[in-house]
């Protein structure tokens, strides 16, 4: 780019990185609402009453805000970079354990765990962010990248609606 320094310009490792680090951001926050819609085909798949289905929601966003506080010290204590692939891992872990879940309080207690592990992959996710961004692009990266992680909620949604078609069946 003409006209800025080095410590302005947007590389591509620093586009690729962005993306990979949006996408954890985006999963987490997309799992945040796409099980609402559903919560009524989810309960009668499971048999369950739906006042017992709905903690699958709240639980998933109380472990989610409870561990975002917690997230500047455990960055501190095992380092951001190994704090975000872990929490990817057990994102991912406990995303599968909710798939397979047979009965309503094995789901509840798998979207707790991934509740949890998305609280502090989202801000540990910011911290590299910032750290390779520098202050001098971080305003326009974040600009770009809010958008995806702003959609997601939306997206889930959608995403529910037909989770709920499909399990209506």
């Amino acid at each position: 780019m003409i006209g800025r320094d080095n410590e302005e310009r947007i590389t591509p490792a620093l586009w690729e990185m962005a993306s990979i680090l949006t996408l954890g951001g985006f999963l987490s926050m997309f799992t945040s609402t796409v099980v609402n819609v559903a919560l009524g085909a989810i309960a009668a798949k499971l048999d369950a009453p739906l006042a017992t289905a709905q903690w699958i929601a709240t639980g998933y966003l109380l472990a989610l805000a409870a561990m975002v506080p917690v997230s500047g010290w455990a960055s501190r204590r095992f380092g951001a970079t190994r704090l975000w692939l872990v929490c990817v891992g057990l994102f991912a872990a406990f995303s599968s354990l909710c798939a397979m879940a047979t009965s309503i309080e094995a789901l509840i207690v798998f979207r707790v765990l991934q509740g949890a592990a998305g609280g502090l992959l989202v801000p540990a996710g910011q911290i590299l962010f910032a750290m390779a961004a520098g202050p001098k692009r971080l305003g326009r990266m974040m600009t770009v990248l809010s958008i995806p992680i702003s959609l997601a909620p939306v997206l889930g949604t959608l995403s529910g609606s037909l989770l709920a078609a499909g399990l209506s069946r």
